[in-house]
C-alpha cells in the first residue's frame, strides 16, 4: 500500500464530518497534529505495558478493534492499523472520531475532550493541554 500524506484538506473535512469547526484557527485537529508529530507509515513505541501510537495524530492501538468493527474492515484490526498508520487522510477522520467520542462523553467540552484524547490521567491531561495551547501559538501566532 502506498503511503498517502495527511492534508489541510483531509483536516478540514475530517473535522467538519464530526461537528468540529473546521476553519484552520479552529479546527481542534491542527494544534493535536502539530503536538503529536507523528508520521504516515510510522509507529511510535510506548513504555510498556502500553501499545504503539501510530501515524500522524498518534492513533493508538488500543483503537484497532474498534475501527476494525466500526469501519467494517474484513481484514480486522490488521487491516486498521494498515489504514490508519498508511493513510494520512485515514488517520485524520480516526483522529476526529476519537475526539468526537471524547467530546460527547465530556459533554461537550472541547477543553476536556481534548485531554481526554491523550490520558485519563488529570495531571497528564493538564500537562498535555499546555502542550496543545504552545503547538497552537506555533501555528497560529499572535505578535
Amino acid at each position: 500500500m502506498a503511503l498517502v500524506p495527511i492534508t489541510v484538506a483531509c483536516l478540514t473535512a475530517a473535522a467538519a464530518s464530526y461537528g468540529f469547526p473546521s476553519a484552520e484557527r479552529d479546527n481542534p485537529l491542527i494544534p493535536l497534529l502539530v503536538h503529536e508529530a507523528g508520521k504516515v507509515g510510522a509507529c511510535t513505541p510506548n513504555k510498556p505495558p502500553a501499545k504503539p501510537d501510530c501515524g500522524p495524530m498518534q492513533i493508538n492501538e488500543w483503537w484497532w478493534p474498534y475501527f476494525a468493527r466500526r469501519w467494517e474492515l474484513p481484514g480486522g484490526p490488521a487491516e486498521a492499523k494498515r489504514l490508519i498508520t498508511n493513510n494520512g487522510c485515514v488517520n485524520a477522520y480516526a483522529a476526529a472520531e476519537i475526539l468526537r467520542l471524547e467530546y460527547d462523553a465530556a459533554g461537550g467540552d472541547l477543553r476536556r475532550a481534548l485531554a481526554q484524547y491523550h490520558s485519563k490521567d488529570k495531571r497528564r491531561q493538564e500537562i498535555y493541554l499546555a502542550k496543545l495551547a504552545a503547538a497552537y501559538a506555533r501555528v497560529f501566532p499572535t505578535g
